[in-house]
């Protein structure tokens, strides 16, 4: 199949499977408090009252979200109204987009075999597919960082200056939808110095790393001007100290503890099936830390604190615990990271008309289970078939260096927070481009094999 119709397929396949969950069913906002914090500030952006949480007057600014998402649906909002049920099926060109850029990378990256599998691949992987039903960041963050890593390979293999201005700006674009990739950001301008090359010596690597960090500054500094006018905090967003004490509050876990959250984070079957009395909802369980959190901040903010102090305090009492208990800290890692390979999931199988469904059924509880351990398990192949991807085109790393920095930085940076697998979302097109790659090595190296 030519080039031209390849990504035309990738397109359709992408519509289709994301059109088919949008008919399914799309997920309500009261499914998901994020969703509804989404919603409060797109509409509010869209009437020009600010960005602000609040339902009614008088509208207190806030950045305790970042903006770029609520912005996205302001200019859904304005042109629609105010029709969350429609959103879906604006955010499917998201996805499509993505499926797309995943194809030419692997394309021009690789080989024209690796862009077919990860297009495809890409266009069909069930996560990604229903994620454009909620109103979520993922969709949009997911193809901002495509963009923002396939920028940085295109700047690095043209070496223009426009292109390296033009990567930031989208990099840029992706701290505003997601705050933890501005560190990010700063180890990409460090790899573009770092990195050598022939015919590119340090102050022209200098040069390009200043281009790229001045075109993300651009795009994020307004906001930060924005929220220290405000704020009196040049920040992106507040729930960075939020999620810090999340995972600091965690030493205080026994080891049943640690090993329960292991379980039902993996499989809420097995963990049910383990630890029967831990709770009667498996999600109290999967979000015990992140209502603790919520509930510690609603508590700071009724004895007077404002937003920022309440942050600023749970920040403080998260390093105290950091310090106290260091080696509790770290050896939590692990148990992050294996959260983070839960990343192959269906949000509409978390949809609670699905699970009361489920629920009046005889073994309908284990068959839905089932089926998400199914797709759960997806993960683990194609992790090992992207390491192998990686390691088989390790001879070639200058050139896609980007890409696993990507997967590096937010692996780890998770790890050493607090890990969900929805965190890991907008790496998975990253994780099929290299599966691909090792794919299709695997398939020529037995094609060689006599």
């Amino acid at each position: 199949m030519s080039s031209n119709r390849t990504w035309l397929l990738v397109v359709l396949l992408a519509t289709l499977t994301s059109a088919a969950f949008v008919l399914a069913g799309h997920q309500p906002l009261g499914a998901d408090g994020d969703a509804l914090q989404y919603d409060a500030l797109g509409w509010n952006l869209a009437l020009g009252r600010g960005f602000s949480l609040e339902t009614s007057a008088p509208f207190t600014p806030t950045m305790f979200r970042e903006p770029l998402y609520p912005a996205w649906l302001a200019i859904l909002y304005r042109t629609i109204g105010h029709r969350p049920d429609l959103v879906p099926w604006f955010q499917i060109p998201l996805f499509a987009v993505t499926s797309v850029m995943t194809y030419f990378m692997g394309r021009w990256l690789f080989h024209e075999a690796v862009g077919w599998w990860a297009g495809v691949a890409t266009a069909c992987f069930p996560t990604l597919a229903n994620y454009p039903t909620c109103l979520l960041t993922e969709t949009l963050a997911t193809a901002l960082l495509m963009a923002a890593v396939g920028g940085l390979c295109l700047a690095w293999h043209r070496s223009r200056l426009f292109w390296w201005a033009l990567a930031g700006a989208v990099l840029g674009g992706a701290v505003l939808c997601k705050a933890v990739m501005g560190p990010l950001a700063l180890l990409a301008v460090v790899g573009v110095i770092a990195v050598r090359a022939q015919g590119r010596p340090l102050r022209h690597r200098m040069i390009r790393g200043v281009v790229l960090l001045a075109g993300c500054g651009l795009a994020v500094a307004p906001w930060i001007l924005r929220n220290q006018r405000v704020f009196q905090i040049p920040q992106v967003s507040l729930r960075g100290d939020l999620i810090l004490w999340m995972r600091a509050n965690k030493v205080h876990d026994t080891p049943q503890q640690i090993l329960q959250a292991g379980l039902y984070n993996f499989s809420e079957y097995l963990g049910q099936a383990v630890f029967p009395s831990a709770s009667e909802s498996p999600q109290e369980v999967v979000l015990r830390d992140s209502h603790l959190a919520l509930e510690r901040r609603r508590r700071l903010m009724a004895d007077g604190l404002s937003q920022v102090e309440a942050d600023h305090v749970m920040g403080q009492e998260a390093w105290r615990l950091i310090r106290r208990h260091p080696v509790r800290y770290l050896l939590q890692t692990p148990v992050e990271w294996i959260k983070l390979t839960a990343f192959s999931y269906l949000p509409a199988l978390n949809h609670p008309r699905v699970v009361e469904w489920a629920a009046r059924r005889p073994y309908g509880q284990a068959g839905l289970s089932a089926v998400r351990g199914v797709i759960r398990l997806l993960a683990y192949p194609l992790l090992v078939l992207a390491g192998i991807g990686m390691w088989r085109q390790r001879h070639r790393w200058r050139a896609w260096w980007p890409l696993g920095l990507a997967i590096v930085y937010f692996n780890g940076v998770h790890a050493l927070l607090f890990g969900y697998g929805r965190q890991t979302v907008p790496v998975i097109p990253l994780y099929l481009l290299f599966a691909a790659a090792g794919l299709v090595a695997w398939r020529r190296s037995r094609v060689a094999v006599p």
